[in-house]
């Protein structure tokens, strides 16, 4: 395995998730069978250019990447439409980098499976060893309606965590007024750290198209209480207590 901070490859040697470490990443694919690229979609998309004429005949190619289809566009760039297929565990480990690693992460997990017609038996191979390997359900997926539904699914309520929590800031609150509701609001600001702008950048029309949904929505709860309608605050709220009722289960 390779990565570009030493410190986290020798961890991953000393907890055995490498049996060896890879000076550069067109060294460390040469005769892999299997190769999985993890990062950002621009770093998933830079890092396919890079390992491309190193992979040998027959090898897989995979990445985790939370926006696919440019990675895809890349790919088929790249002439490996036919060895890839893409995935998408959708997990929150405890902390960034290794250190939230488990061997046990993906274990019950929904793991999208991305690919294009051509890469169909790449598709079928990645899906056993989701299911074999991670112990994770494997979901097929293109990757434009992986794309559409991680942004409303994903990206929609980190982006409004994060719109929240700069609220708040601004508005000069600290310490004692935070209770287990602003916790709670806040809580997916901290979800995907660094690389949160790398997966909206990669996915910005449907990121796009979901936070506009958000501001109307918001813009209706506004207007119903500059107006005074109580009535229209409570079929907002029962609208959407039918939604959290149905995710809560």
């Amino acid at each position: 395995g390779f990565s570009p901070s030493p410190a986290t490859a020798v961890q991953a040697l000393r907890a055995g998730a490498l049996s060896d470490r890879g000076l550069t990443p067109a060294d460390t694919v040469r005769g892999a069978g299997l190769v999985v690229l993890a990062g950002t979609p621009a770093e998933v998309i830079s890092l396919i250019q890079v390992v491309a004429p190193h992979l040998a005949p027959g090898a897989m190619l995979t990445d985790l990447a939370g926006a696919k289809s440019r990675v895809l566009d890349a790919v088929r760039a790249a002439g490996l439409a036919g060895r890839y297929a893409g995935l998408h565990p959708l997990v929150s480990p405890a902390s960034q980098g290794f250190s939230g690693a488990r061997a046990d992460l993906f274990r019950g997990a929904i793991t999208y499976v991305t690919a294009d017609m051509e890469g169909e038996p790449a598709r079928q191979a990645m899906r056993a060893f989701v299911s074999a390997v991670l112990e994770a359900e494997p979901v097929v997926i293109d990757a434009e309606t992986h794309d559409r539904q991680v942004a409303w699914t994903l990206e929609l309520p980190r982006a409004a965590a994060r719109a929240v929590a700069l609220a708040l800031a601004e508005a000069g609150l600290r310490g004692a007024a935070f209770d287990a509701a602003v916790r709670s609001a806040t809580a997916m600001a901290l979800d995907a750290g660094d690389g949160w702008d790398g997966s909206v950048l990669a996915n910005p029309d449907a990121v796009a198209l979901a936070l506009e949904a958000l501001e109307s929505e918001i813009a209706r709860m506004r207007g119903a209480i500059q107006r005074g309608d109580a009535g229209a605050l409570r079929e907002l709220s029962a609208a959407a207590e039918v939604l959290a009722r149905g995710v809560a289960r």
